[in-house]
């Protein structure tokens, strides 16, 4: 899970109720983001130690190894990695981009708070206006809303 952008400089304010959620789901969640939670099943990767190139081996090996991968994350790098290693990707746009190329692949599926009529509707998660609010012109989207949002994602992945 990734929920800052070093290109855009945005950063995720509710990203520890996020892991936070996960983990009380039942999920094992490996993320770069600082945070202070501790938990068996919270794997915090140091960038500035783990190179891309060992991020994208560690996704390959958990892929490979057969068990269900997720990738959730905001618009980075890993969201087109996730197509090329074929790792189901649900995206967080936090903010309107009409160029939104970079999640047209088979294996995307986005949170928006905008309808974009390029993509296919049934891979988008347009939210109400009451699950966000607009902070110096960037999303930021309650967390319990992202994990339901999320929740449908994974449900979607069974009958893909």
């Amino acid at each position: 899970m990734q929920t800052t952008t070093r290109s855009s400089a945005y950063h995720y304010i509710h990203t520890n109720d996020l892991i936070k959620m996960l983990l009380e789901l039942g999920y094992f969640v490996i993320t770069p983001e600082q945070t202070n939670l501790k938990n068996d099943n919270l794997y915090v990767i140091d960038i500035k130690k783990f190179k891309i190139t060992d991020s994208i081996s560690l996704l390959k090996q958990i892929k490979n190894y057969g068990k269900d991968i997720f990738v959730f994350n905001m618009v980075s790098s890993f969201t087109g990695i996730s197509s090329a290693l074929n790792i189901p990707c649900l995206t967080i746009q936090f903010w309107w981009d009409p160029c939104i190329s970079t999640v047209y692949f088979s294996n995307m599926y986005l949170v928006t708070h905008k309808y974009y009529p390029q993509l296919a509707a049934d891979r988008q998660f347009v939210m109400r206006k009451n699950t966000y609010e607009i902070e110096n012109n960037k999303v930021i989207y309650k967390a319990n809303d992202l994990i339901k949002a999320f929740n449908k994602f994974v449900e979607l992945q069974k009958h893909v």
